[in-house]
């Protein structure tokens, strides 16, 4: 029997092609915050006119409610450490700062949105450098963590141009959400309520810097850097600053207005490119969990600890069976990790006398970082990501 070909939800097309889903029923889902989700049914495929990897859900509105009801949007999970030019930084530090730098010359007036404002830190931020400036900002989350600033009008939703009667924005932010919803139509939908000239700052995962991109399940939308710059000059949208993030990349960009916009036309060879980086990134995982197992053969039944409780030991638990681990060394997260996993702090764990062997998996700029550091405490490390 052929498989069910879906309409890809970012473009319409259907010239797409299936490419992984999370297994049956019951089983647990990988999400970006480092979390599992229960009763999570979802399958990827490449739309091969748009380019992107777009991800089907059932039922529908299956990723809406784990965002109102179960996405940790805290501070510690959200603002993960990142190594850039070997020196470690505070993920969020690095956004923010570049869009308050690039904000440095606006005019002492004006009307500013931040779309998925989180814990709403970068518009209190923004509200405090421009404080004549009108803000909103929008999110659906719950969470005791929302913490937006008095200045700045806080609506608990989800992204709607009607929200906002016709009003249009000189400053709009819009960091980590267009992963995940159909992201030709949002960037139109941000393009709608700009001015001409308005800053527009977004913040995307691109395929080339996620490893986990087959495995993680509230990334609704993922493709090349390449393909996102297309999308962003479709809309008239012009790129004046790219920065890395480490995990993420930032682009600080100008609306040219509707006059610059241009129909999309994503070339064969990116299609071919993403479904074939895909494809890799299946391939390391499968290497990671084959070092992983034959590794740990050789502890001679021994449990094993993991550094870090982000992503990376996310996936790998969700391929590998837990029993084999004593405990996660974090140097900021505390508590447990997947429910049942006790997260101890680094210093803590460097100061037992029972140096447990560390197995690591995480990305390869900041492999030598990590190693040195545990090393350095007396660690012996076992590196599974190459």
């Amino acid at each position: 029997m052929l498989s069910r070909i879906e309409k890809c939800i970012n473009c319409k097309s259907r010239e797409t092609e299936k490419l992984n889903e999370t297994g049956k029923q019951g089983l647990n889902a990988v999400m970006s915050d480092g979390s599992f989700a229960k009763n999570f049914n979802a399958s990827q495929h490449l739309c091969k006119h748009c380019g992107s990897i777009f991800i089907s859900y059932s039922p529908a509105n299956r990723l809406e409610k784990y965002f109102s009801e179960e996405y940790d949007i805290s501070e510690e999970v959200q603002n993960c450490q990142i190594v850039l030019s070997g020196t470690r930084q505070e993920k969020h530090s690095v956004i923010h700062q570049s869009l308050l730098s690039f904000c440095n010359d606006l005019p002492s007036k004006g009307n500013f949105l931040e779309i998925a404002c989180g814990n709403g830190m970068l518009s209190s931020k923004f509200a405090y450098e421009h404080p004549k400036w009108d803000g909103i900002a929008v999110d659906p989350s719950v969470d005791s963590g929302t913490q937006v600033s008095s200045k700045v009008k806080f609506i608990r939703d989800f992204f709607d141009p009607t929200l906002f009667n016709d009003r249009k924005f000189d400053v709009i932010i819009a960091h980590g959400i267009l992963n995940r919803t159909p992201t030709l139509k949002m960037l139109e939908d941000i393009t709608s309520i700009a001015h001409q000239n308005a800053l527009i700052s977004v913040e995307i995962v691109t395929l080339e810097n996620s490893i986990f991109a087959p495995y993680i399940w509230d990334h609704s939308y993922t493709f090349l850097e390449e393909t996102f710059c297309e999308y962003l000059n479709s809309c008239g949208i012009i790129v004046q600053k790219r920065v890395d993030c480490g995990s993420t990349i930032q682009f600080l960009c100008r609306y040219k207005g509707s006059d610059s916009k241009k129909k999309l036309a994503i070339p064969q060879r990116i299609i071919e490119s993403t479904h074939l980086l895909f494809q890799n990134h299946l391939k390391k995982w499968a290497e990671i969990k084959t070092n992983f197992l034959e590794s740990l053969a050789q502890q001679e039944k021994q449990k094993v600890n993991l550094f870090g409780a982000g992503l990376y030991n996310a996936v790998l638990l969700s391929l590998v069976n837990k029993a084999n681990i004593d405990v996660i060394i974090d140097d900021v997260r505390k508590g447990f990790f997947l429910d049942d996993l006790k997260i101890i702090n680094f210093k803590k764990a460097a100061e037992s006398k029972r140096k447990t062997p560390v197995f690591l998996c995480a990305r390869a700029r900041n492999i030598n970082y990590i190693r040195d550091k545990l090393e350095a405490k007396d660690f012996s490390v076992v590196v599974l990501s190459k």
